[in-house]
């Protein structure tokens, strides 16, 4: 938040802009809702928002010397990897070049290809606490533990 503070004027104008053409507080309630719901099939931000939004945080990011823009080599992708791995940096995450190494240049998978890892943060895993025919997690908190009741 701090980082985009010398662009909020723009954002904060666009997302009030934004509220008014729905209707207020609530509106904006409703499209959260029906976004957490599932019941959208595309963003309910209006480009011009979105627009303001991006414009903001890129230049907080090249202000601190980093480029969220994509590379020569990147593969085209709606989600902006080099701008999540720039602001992941910033925010101190240990993990974030795995973006830049990996996600952005394309991640095969498959039988016998590694997958990349967050090394800083998981350490490998060798043994799994599931028998193989458990099935699986009929829960978010059983996906978590990995155990069923």
């Amino acid at each position: 938040q701090t980082v985009i503070a010398g662009e909020s004027r723009a954002v904060e104008a666009a997302i009030i802009a934004w509220e008014e053409d729905v209707g207020g507080p609530e509106g904006l309630r409703r499209a959260y809702h029906d976004m957490i719901a599932g019941a959208l099939e595309e963003s309910p931000v209006p480009q011009e928002v979105q627009a303001a939004y991006d414009e903001a945080l890129d230049a907080a990011i090249r202000r601190t010397g980093r480029d969220p823009a994509p590379r020569r080599g990147d593969r085209p992708q709606q989600f902006l990897v080099r701008r999540f791995q720039a602001a992941l940096e910033i925010m101190g995450d240990p993990d974030y070049a795995v973006l830049g190494r990996g996600y952005a240049v394309g991640v095969r998978l498959g039988v016998d290809v590694r997958m990349p890892r967050a090394r800083a943060v998981f350490a490998r895993k060798t043994k799994w606490r599931l028998p193989l025919d458990a099935g699986p997690p009929r829960s978010h908190r059983e996906a978590k533990s990995g155990t069923l009741p």
